[in-house]
């Protein structure tokens, strides 16, 4: 029959395991450090979506500009801003009510804030030959719950784009 060896006079026995006190120690711990990690990535993918709404817009802005310079379709062609989308058109307006209208949406948590113009048109026309635009100024956009981070898009009278 053995023996329990804590009840041997000649053998110390020290219990091993964990207290309360330690386990919320540790839980502590592992949930602060997932809230620091948490927060990290939330900056990440939002600075990573402010990124690809330039991106978009911006390469919206170049196809407009080179489907104009090709004279594809025999037509200029131009851009719409709006707050979560960029509306890609043919002719030298905007119509709502074209069918050829290719409406791009902003990632999430993106939005165009501000178009600075000298007009007060949100459309951006590209001339046929040139690539000129009558509607250059500067696109400001942000991310909708932290409006300290921002990209903007500076269109040129040359019709030429530069991300800032």
């Amino acid at each position: 029959m053995s023996q329990n060896p804590c009840h041997m006079s000649h053998v110390t026995c020290h219990m091993h395991g964990y207290t309360l006190i330690e386990m919320l120690i540790a839980s502590a711990v592992v949930i602060i450090l997932a809230v620091i990690i948490f927060a990290g990535l939330t900056s990440f993918r939002e600075s990573n979506n402010l990124l690809r709404g330039v991106d978009l817009v911006a390469d919206t802005l170049n196809k407009a500009r080179v489907q104009t310079l090709a004279s594809k379709e025999q037509s200029g062609y131009g851009i719409r801003l709006a707050s979560t989308s960029v509306i890609f058109f043919k002719g030298n307006g905007y119509n709502p009510s074209d069918s050829s209208n290719e409406t791009i949406n902003m990632p999430p948590m993106v939005e165009i804030n501000n178009f600075a113009n000298s007009s007060t048109s949100l459309n951006i026309v590209f001339k046929r030959l040139s690539g000129e635009t009558d509607n250059p100024g500067t696109i400001k956009m942000i991310i909708k719950r932290n409006s300290d981070k921002t990209k903007s898009i500076e269109v040129y009278n040359s019709g030429l784009v530069e991300i800032k």
